[in-house]
């Protein structure tokens, strides 16, 4: 990291950035939250229905069972990765944010938070047409400096 000048961090520009970090902190243990309830519940599924299949022995209650319990994980798990991608979605506004208010200041020259922004700068993820229609659908628009090199036209 760069500093940019021998400007302290004082007065609006740190309050200001103090909130920001504040909420990022929060979002992120939201999604760390998040995450565990998605392999808790993956680990748990993967458990039961082992369990289901090896003490039943009726094929069609056990299918029965199964689909009554698959049906609500499916929807967790699909309303979860919604979350979780509005969340990250917003993590990044705020590193872009808080990152511009420091280069502002004067305090650095370099991006000081670069998680989210960076995750889906990296060339090998951008090719995976799954990470191409996240970026585009929850990610700011990049700035004119990103060149990650991949051709996101397709």
């Amino acid at each position: 990291m760069t500093k940019a000048s021998n400007a302290s961090p004082t007065g609006p520009e740190k309050e200001l950035i103090d909130l920001l970090l504040e909420e990022y902190r929060t979002l992120r243990a939201e999604q760390t939250s998040r995450v565990t309830g998605q392999f808790n519940l993956l680990s748990y599924g993967a458990a039961g229905t082992a369990l289901v299949f090896g003490l039943s022995g009726d094929v069609g209650r056990t299918l029965v069972v199964l689909l009554l319990l698959l049906v609500p994980a499916i929807l967790y798990y699909a309303l979860n990765s919604a979350g979780m991608a509005h969340t990250s979605r917003h993590l990044g506004l705020l590193e872009q944010r808080v990152n511009d208010l420091t280069r502002a200041a004067g305090w650095t020259t370099d991006d000081v938070l670069t998680w989210e922004t960076g995750q889906f700068r990296d060339p090998t993820r951008s090719r995976n047409p799954m990470w191409r229609l996240l970026r585009r659908r929850y990610l700011p628009a990049p700035r004119r400096d990103d060149t990650d090199g991949a051709d996101d036209s397709r």
